[in-house]
């Protein structure tokens, strides 16, 4: 979605809103799988804890696929309708593309390791990215009253700006699965 957004790839886009499809249909089946261990009776209380965290994460990277469609969504609209934003706006938004990837990525290894100094890394970048969000913001506002920028892009630069920033919250909720995971080993 980063690639179609800032490079103007409508072919991409399409791509990646047919691989959301196949997000989906596979976060189904996760979540059909994992609901259907809890019918086994054997599953001791952290196994079914386990469970339920993993159910949540496959919903979260669902979700993720998501907010990358909407990206890929308005870049093609971007392209349509030759939107273009200044030099400061589009770095600002590669910021935001690149600190939601070091998240995911982070998310990512902390699922595989169950490292929970990854997991609370993720947790401050979050809150970093609720702070990146606030000041992109204000910092478009300003463009706008100084008319650098277009009134007519504010819509999708503000919508850009939330999905990487829901992301981000994805990958959060993410690690704390991680660290909850680990608060329940360190109880047993």
């Amino acid at each position: 979605s980063k690639k179609a957004f800032l490079g103007n790839d409508v072919e991409l886009a399409n791509k990646v809103i047919a691989d959301e499809e196949n997000v989906d249909i596979l976060q189904s089946k996760i979540v059909n799988y994992l609901s259907a261990l809890f019918t086994n009776e054997s599953l001791t209380e952290h196994q079914a804890k386990e469970v339920a965290g993993l159910m949540h994460v496959a919903t979260d990277i669902e979700h993720v696929g998501d907010y990358c469609e909407n990206i890929a969504e308005y870049a093609i609209i971007k392209n349509k309708k030759k939107y273009w934003f200044s030099d400061e706006a589009y770095a600002e938004i590669y910021e935001c593309f690149d600190h939601v990837t070091r998240m995911m990525t982070s998310s990512i290894k902390a699922l595989e390791s169950g490292d929970y100094k990854v997991a609370l890394d993720v947790k401050e970048q979050e809150g970093e990215m609720n702070r990146m969000e606030a000041d992109l913001r204000k910092q478009h506002m300003i463009r706008l009253n100084e008319r650098a920028c277009s009134p007519e892009f504010t819509v999708i630069y503000n919508d850009i700006i939330h999905n990487l920033e829901k992301i981000g919250d994805s990958c959060d909720n993410m690690a704390e699965a991680v660290l909850t995971d680990v608060n329940i080993k360190a109880a047993e």
